[in-house]
């Protein structure tokens, strides 16, 4: 059983050290905190989605941009003890109907 997710827009840059950490936990070369600042910047064409647990405030998140009538997802990442529970699938569900 999968445990209970909440999806929401980024709180930046509240939520920035939860989505830099599982960064660094998922990717050889993580986005810095400034690429993410910088995609922020654009709201009307980019977006970043964050996973809450009852134990994780960031337990995973979805980078998305919207590129004429497509969505174009960056990055999906999740916290390694949150995997195989189906937080990924759940962000990028919820970014295609955001996008």
């Amino acid at each position: 059983m999968s445990p209970a997710f909440r999806i929401e827009a980024v709180s930046w840059p509240s939520d920035g050290d939860g989505v830099m950490e599982i960064d660094r936990l998922s990717f050889p070369s993580p986005w810095t905190r400034e690429m993410y600042e910088e995609e922020l910047r654009q709201p009307e064409t980019a977006f970043v989605l964050v996973l809450r647990t009852a134990a994780a405030p960031v337990a995973g998140y979805c980078s998305c941009r919207l590129v004429a009538d497509e969505l174009q997802i960056n990055n999906v990442a999740v916290r390694p003890e949150c995997r195989r529970l189906g937080a990924g699938r759940a962000l990028v569900e919820a970014a295609l109907e955001r996008g």
